[in-house]
């Protein structure tokens, strides 16, 4: 594999679930704030978000879990994906926390 192709692959870890494909994007837009902030949450590039909201290109897991751990929407985004809608999600948040 060569340099190009690792550094084109490493951020779409995540991309290959469908639902996460079809669902991050228009979250990702739904927060109101400037990409660069969302980034600084994330600790990844403002590029990054970007392409996120565009849906260009996947986010790698690290940035994912640094999302909803800054942002309600992603969390809750993250619950669905692991079955957890049949129960309260801030119960289930706080059952995380322990």
């Amino acid at each position: 594999m060569s340099r190009n192709e690792n550094r084109n692959n490493r951020g779409s870890v995540l991309m290959g679930l469908p639902a996460l494909r079809d669902a991050l994007p228009p979250v990702v837009r739904a927060i109101r704030e400037p990409a660069k902030l969302i980034a600084f949450k994330a600790r990844c590039s403002q590029r990054t978000i970007e392409a996120a909201r565009a849906g260009e290109h996947g986010i790698s897991a690290d940035t994912f879990l640094a999302l909803a751990r800054a942002y309600p929407e992603i969390k809750l985004l993250a619950l669905e994906l692991l079955g957890e809608t049949s129960r309260d999600p801030a119960r289930v948040i706080e059952e995380m926390r322990r």
